[in-house]
């Protein structure tokens, strides 16, 4: 438009409702089959229902996932779980009071191991990964590398270079023409061997090699 002009109307734009048609879903590929579960429902049919714990395991004289006649929770937890996990429904097999299982992710953090306590929860063994809390989760308390000495050695060789873990142990050794001796200012707990604390720290130590009485 020229310049000073008022810009041209806006047209108006109506919406038309055209309806909707409705659509039809037809699958008759579909496969409709239930999943292959025993399952029960508590005193009144309102109750929830219950899938035995026994879907996830694999009891002696019967199929997979079957309950041996007779038993229970405690009875069926006994038997070792199954691994044909391509097989199961993993919503039943939570159903079925599992926290961990084969089938199921690891809710153990850094390989910790799971041990699953029937419909109440989960334990995690952390004594192989170093970690430490509820689900291994807490990083390892570390001591610093210990420092090499001027002459001698420490053993294990690792003490200089880590990770030293609580329990670790350093020894100080001198060649055979030196001796541990204790230096000036030294604590009187100075000793040969320093630990690894459980806050961190390093105790003992403090000893150093010193030619030994009569040689330069």
């Amino acid at each position: 438009s020229p310049a000073g002009a008022p810009p041209p109307p806006v047209p108006s734009i109506t919406r038309v409702s055209t309806g909707y048609e409705a659509q039809t879903c037809d699958r008759g590929d579909a496969d409709r089959t239930r999943p292959d579960f025993i399952s029960r429902h508590g005193e009144g049919y309102n109750n929830r229902m219950i899938v035995h714990h026994a879907y996830g395991k694999a009891c002696e004289g019967v199929a997979l996932g079957e309950v041996p006649e007779g038993t229970g929770d405690a009875e069926q937890a006994l038997c070792p779980d199954r691994t044909d996990c391509s097989d199961m429904n993993y919503d039943l097999l939570v159903m079925a009071g599992f926290f961990c299982h084969p089938c199921l992710n690891n809710p153990c953090d850094n390989e910790g191991v799971c041990t699953n306590l029937a419909r109440v929860g989960y334990t995690c063994d952390c004594a192989a990964t170093g970690h430490s809390g509820e689900r291994c989760e807490i990083p390892p308390t570390t001591c610093p590398a210990f420092p090499r000495p001027d002459m001698g050695s420490i053993v294990p060789p690792s003490c200089a270079t880590g990770p030293n873990y609580p329990g670790q142990a350093c020894l100080l050794q001198c060649p055979g023409t030196m001796q541990p001796v204790r230096p000036a200012g030294a604590p009187a707990t100075a000793d040969l061997v320093a630990a690894c604390g459980d806050e961190g720290a390093w105790s003992g130590g403090g000893m150093v090699c010193a030619c030994a009485s009569g040689r330069f």
